[in-house]
């Protein structure tokens, strides 16, 4: 099974702070980064728009939130004089 791109760099999967969610962690990993990973919200942010631009707080879950990032990117990115 294909592993997603962004993980090793994924701040959320990363983080040493969550280690008491390790068992969702897993869960979601298993879920999102091993084959599923274009469902994943961080993932389709950081695909279109860089790593960095993926909040470090947004679960993969988040697709709304996601939406709404690449949503506004998109009409900011439209406003810009040609």
């Amino acid at each position: 099974m294909e592993t997603c791109k962004f993980l090793q760099g994924c701040t959320f999967f990363n983080d040493p702070s969550v280690q008491s969610f390790q068992a969702l962690f897993d869960q979601l990993k298993a879920d999102y980064c091993c084959g599923h990973f274009e469902d994943c919200a961080r993932y389709q942010i950081a695909s279109r728009l860089g790593q960095e631009q993926v909040p470090s707080t947004m679960l993969p879950t988040q697709l709304q939130w996601a939406e709404m990032i690449l949503r506004r990117y998109t009409d900011q990115s439209s406003n810009k004089p040609h």
